[in-house]
């Protein structure tokens, strides 16, 4: 019984293989929420094409500085709570 062949689907995930599930899952969540965000300022604003990209580039650019520790979201919630600027979802 020794020879028992095993199961293809049963599939044995690592720290690891969660981990990195769980950054793709709040990548693609984030990924999303800039799309809203751009929709809404190209439909509902009539924003010109070349602001929204601009601000496309500048979004990256600010997850990249926090996703590398050069800025935190303390330093985003102090800006726009200094601006008068609060979000909140349900």
């Amino acid at each position: 019984m020794k020879n028992k062949k095993p199961n293809p689907e049963n599939q044995h995930f690592t720290g690891w293989d969660m981990k990195k599930t769980h950054n793709e899952g709040i990548a693609a969540g984030c990924k999303q929420t800039l799309k809203m965000c751009l929709y809404i300022l190209l439909d509902k604003h009539e924003a010109p094409r070349e602001e929204v990209a601009q601000f496309a580039k500048e979004v990256e650019w600010l997850a990249d500085h926090i996703g590398h520790g050069r800025m935190s979201w303390g330093d985003v919630d102090r800006v726009l709570t200094e601006n008068g600027v609060g979000v909140r979802l349900r």
